[in-house]
């Protein structure tokens, strides 16, 4: 049992909020191409492509980088929850494991985390210290441009997992693959893909298969790729990259199995098999069908590390692992009275998963939805999706530095402009939305539902679990595993 954190002091909180105001400073007022192609090169080397700028950095930061083992994840939906069933899991195999996920839903030391734990505030600060006089030297003597917000954030989880002594960092990619920042790591010991759709497509591509082509470009040689990709067009491509890093590839429904995928009231239970393991029953915490693929990834991955290891897998642990993964903002309750649901889903498939999994909870007349959407991420789909759900929704706005956002306004004549008669209101606070949505539910005893922006998810969960707390317990979930049964709205 770790012995608990002295109390964080006011000093230490105002030094860390100083030390996240300068890394947001580091977001680009405009797009800039740090991680994408453009069809016509940049005329100067100001803003490099791909992993140039943050491989430079890291190499001035003394390349320790290099010596952690990864697990690299990308896809288009379900990478989050793969990157944290996969970490639980390793956990609970005694791996000692870091987690990077993006973006942040609280606060940005939540994506340096080890064995589920975030670093304290001082652990922060003397991170972020540290690297602010290279990135002055990068800006100034490489000519490579300045180090973006994203680009610093892998840098510093890198660092951080290598000064932890991890054993494993599961590494989720930000946006796309090949590109991306997180692909500045040479190897890795298994690539995952989940899935493929239309998403980002003003960076990655307007079809599946040049998305498809960019998510690829994560793998590295003799690194076996795991995917949950059913398209044989795009799993044709993922061959044909293989077949050029001498890499195996391996499919869910080909070469392992998920079977008898039931949703109940503590999280969806399924049967798995491989060539190695047959597990029955087994109980994943998440909610929804589609976690069981998601565990089923991570679990033939955690299977092809044990065999590298020549160390069997404990089932036991095994199963503790699945039960006791919590991943923030994926259909998470985190109110009783009435029920409060968040959940990250901002883009047409992750909000059909959504609808479909609350129209097997929930009847039509019993949802509030409070919603919002960042720009270029085709609301009319996600609205036609939640209007199979509900007739009642209250629309905010997403309120973050990092993405612009659609105007309520222009959500509310979308949702007119559909045959099919709703109760609409607009709040431009995103608490005030939330807070009408409960009282009417309280009144009406329906249920809540926030969804359509990771960021106005996690926003709104400070509702229940503040930043303070979270920086202070250093855990996403501070009273975990009973978060359950908190009602603090109106409080």
């Amino acid at each position: 049992m770790l012995a608990p954190d002295p109390p964080l002091t006011f000093e230490e909180y105002i030094t860390y909020k100083e030390t996240e105001r300068f890394l947001d400073s580091l977001i680009f007022s405009r797009p800039i191409p740090h991680f994408a192609p453009q069809k016509t090169p940049p005329p100067s080397r100001k803003n490099p492509l791909g992993v140039e700028r943050i491989a430079s950095f890291l190499q001035a930061a003394g390349k320790s980088h290099l010596n952690n083992r990864y697990i690299h994840i990308t896809g288009t939906s379900g990478k989050s929850s793969t990157a944290y069933i996969m970490s639980g899991l390793l956990q609970a195999q005694n791996y000692r494991t870091g987690l990077f996920t993006s973006p942040h839903i609280t606060t940005v030391a939540e994506l340096l985390q080890v064995d589920g734990r975030l670093p304290s505030t001082r652990e922060m600060v003397a991170l972020v210290e540290r690297f602010k006089p290279l990135i002055d030297i990068e800006y100034e003597q490489k000519g490579l441009g300045m180090i973006s917000h994203f680009e610093c954030l892998v840098a510093l989880a890198l660092e951080y997992f290598f000064q932890r002594q991890t054993d494993y960092v599961v590494l989720e990619v930000g946006v796309g693959g090949r590109y991306d920042a997180t692909n500045v790591i040479e190897r890795a010991e298994v690539c995952v893909i989940t899935r493929i759709g239309l998403d980002h497509t003003n960076i990655l591509g307007n079809t599946l298969p040049e998305i498809a082509h960019d998510k690829i470009g994560i793998l590295k040689k003799d690194c076996p790729l795991i995917t949950a990709e059913q398209n044989p067009e795009i799993l044709s491509i993922f061959r044909e990259e293989a077949d050029r890093f001498d890499s195996d590839v391996e499919v869910l429904g080909q070469d392992f199995w998920i079977e008898q995928v039931r949703a109940e009231q503590k999280g969806t239970v399924f049967h798995y098999r491989s060539q190695s393991h047959v597990y029955s029953d087994l109980t994943v915490s998440a909610c929804g069908a589609y976690q069981a693929r998601n565990a089923a990834l991570a679990i033939r991955s955690l299977e092809l590390i044990s065999e590298r290891n020549h160390r069997p897998i404990d089932e036991h642990a095994l199963r503790r692992g699945l039960q006791q993964v919590h991943i923030p903002v994926r259909y998470e309750l985190v109110n009783d009275s009435p029920p409060v649901i968040l959940d990250g889903a901002h883009n047409p498939d992750k909000m059909k998963s959504l609808t479909s999994f609350l129209q097997q909870r929930v009847g039509q007349d019993d949802i509030i939805i409070v919603c919002g959407f960042t720009s270029g991420k085709q609301p009319r789909k996600m609205l036609a999706s939640l209007l199979q759900v509900s007739r009642t929704f209250f629309l905010t706005r997403v309120i973050t530095a990092h993405r612009e956002c659609e105007e309520p306004f222009h959500l509310k004549q979308l949702l007119e402009s559909f045959d099919a008669p709703a109760n609409i209101t607009i709040r431009l606070d995103p608490f005030m939305a939330l807070d009408a949505a409960v009282d009417m539910a309280r009144q009406q005893g329906k249920v809540v539902c926030v969804a359509g922006s990771l960021y106005l998810a996690g926003h709104l969960r400070q509702r229940w679990y503040p930043e303070c707390d979270i920086l202070q317990h250093r855990h996403l979930f501070p009273v975990c595993p009973h978060h359950f049964s908190r009602d603090r709205v109106g409080e």
